[in-house]
């Protein structure tokens, strides 16, 4: 049960985007397939949320409170690389909180993008599915080098949102400031985990 969460949130990112590719592809009718589009969004995204919430209640036997445990992983996985750079994912009680509000985020964004968004709403979701698997990955993910990945990768899909779908008044100076401290934050950032493996010699965070 314990790689059944990630398994079923997994496989399950892949099914939403290739049922928004077959929908993309297949229907002509650009109403119709708005509509399924919205309706196949909201329910990958409150089968996600449903799957962590109830893994979320199992994992603390029904008492989600009183029973935290923040320094045992509920369980660890590790794949084998290139470069000895090693795919480590674990899961303890603080990142199944951050998995849970993620998944829990994201059906009220496709709700409140409902009618707000008229242009290219296919685009919108894919971006938005972009943005909670690599959120999926980052609190899943020990090893420090994919999750510096992870980390900076998000920042791409939330240009794009910003920048396409942003308040026309405001998305300009708010891409402008985007574009201006991810290079600062990437460089140093990418020093610290310089820096860290050089004292430790570790990469697991």
């Amino acid at each position: 049960m314990n790689f059944l969460l990630y398994y079923i949130l997994f496989f399950s990112f892949f099914l939403w985007l290739a049922s928004l590719f077959a929908l993309s592809f297949c229907v002509n009718d650009v109403k119709l397939k708005t509509k399924l589009i919205k309706k196949t969004s909201l329910s990958f995204s409150i089968f996600q949320f449903l799957v962590v919430l109830v893994f979320w209640i199992l994992i603390n036997n029904v008492n989600p409170i009183s029973n935290f445990d923040f320094s045992n992983f509920q369980f660890y996985k590790q794949w084998i690389f290139l470069f000895n750079f090693y795919y480590v994912i674990g899961i303890d009680n603080i990142s199944l909180l951050f998995l849970l509000l993620t998944f829990f985020l994201t059906p009220i964004c496709i709700l409140i993008s409902w009618n707000s968004i008229k242009y290219k709403y296919n685009s919108f979701i894919i971006c938005l599915v972009i943005i909670t698997f690599i959120l999926f990955n980052i609190f899943c993910v020990l090893d420090l080098v994919f999750f510096y990945i992870f980390f900076e990768s998000i920042l791409i899909p939330m240009f794009i949102l910003i920048g396409v779908w942003g308040s026309r008044q405001r998305k300009i100076h708010a891409v402008y400031q985007l574009f201006f401290f991810i290079p600062c934050w990437v460089l140093y950032s990418c020093y610290l985990v310089y820096l860290l493996y050089t004292r430790t010699y570790k990469l697991l965070i």
